[in-house]
């Protein structure tokens, strides 16, 4: 597309092709890595595309190439959506690494395999014909949740997966680790992505097109071949502490027990009576007996879509 710098009131504007002015672009600066929580290593030369979700096929805004320090510079003249933005790196044959970067872009992304683990799993219900797509409202919930298991600035694992009651209080953030090195060995040999492929391919369906479709179909089936997967995993080292013995299956849950309240009386356990307000807010309760008073006292909190911090309400329910 040709476009043609137009100087106008003192303001840099760019004409598009289709006569449509918008403002002066900024840049999306990332990098693009392979391996390690303790040391990766720049990947050159890769085709690195910034994208963003719609209800069908996404809008490319922008592309670069990385350098031989693995940056890439893409100008953008939008910086919200009412969706999601996402770029896309593609590394080697069917090998493609993933950042979600949610509504809003960043002024910095690390392009990695964590962060195609991440949004895999975030976005599995929305990735499964090799790109992302759906409902934007869904689209952003989804983000949040990839925020709760990687940092896209970084692409190192979020303050959330790295501290209690996740850690090593879970299996998911070693779990995340592992299937972060079996890209890492897809990356170097087209074998094992071959096989990656071959083990995520749903029963009557089509085999992945890219790796980040292939873990979004281990997420949305984390039972199929996990010893196969688990293999795979061990072929590569770069992301510690990885899993040390086989899952049961490849799930990536993140645990929430923040209450909204550090009294000891206001934890959350037994929840009941679940819903989802049009926010994505999960209003829930339960009856717990208040130790001062030694009385019921009905427990009702608001959990956000990403699981932070929640308001609480208390409602006395009469006493004994």
């Amino acid at each position: 597309m040709t476009m043609t710098l137009v100087l106008l009131a003192g303001a840099v504007l760019l004409l598009t092709a289709d006569g449509v002015l918008s403002a002066n672009p900024r840049s999306l600066n990332g990098v693009v890595q392979t391996g390690g929580t303790s040391s990766s290593q720049p990947v050159p030369d890769v085709h690195v595309t910034l994208f963003e979700a719609t209800t069908e096929q996404p809008t490319m805004l922008g592309q670069a190439t990385t350098n031989a320090s693995g940056r890439f510079s893409i100008r953008y003249t939008r910086s919200t959506s009412q969706s999601i933005f996402f770029v896309q790196a593609d590394v080697s044959e069917g090998v493609k690494f993933v950042t979600v970067l949610g509504p809003s872009l960043p002024a910095s992304v690390t392009i990695n395999e964590l962060t195609t683990v991440a949004a895999s799993y975030s976005m599995a219900q929305f990735l499964r014909t090799g790109v992302i797509l759906g409902n934007s409202f869904g689209l952003q919930l989804a983000a949040g949740m990839n925020d709760n298991i990687v940092v896209p600035a970084t692409g190192q694992s979020s303050p959330v997966l790295l501290s209690s009651p996740n850690a090593d209080q879970t299996n998911s953030l070693r779990s995340t680790r592992s299937l972060a090195n079996l890209l890492a060995a897809c990356v170097g040999d087209p074998t094992v992505t071959a096989s990656l492929f071959a083990l995520t391919t749903p029963e009557g369906g089509s085999p992945p097109s890219n790796t980040a479709q292939a873990l979004a179909n281990l997420a949305r089936d984390p039972g199929q071949n996990v010893d196969g997967i688990f293999a795979l995993t061990l072929l590569s080292n770069l992301y510690a502490p990885p899993l040390v013995t086989m899952p049961d299956a490849w799930t990536v849950t993140v645990k929430i027990n923040d209450s909204g309240s550090d009294d000891l009386g206001f934890l959350i356990s037994g929840p009941g009576n679940l819903a989802f307000d049009r926010r994505g807010f999960t209003p829930g309760s339960r009856t717990t007996r208040s130790k001062e008073h030694h009385a019921p006292v009905g427990l009702i909190w608001y959990l956000s879509p990403t699981g932070s911090r929640p308001m609480v309400e208390t409602a006395r329910l009469g006493r004994h």
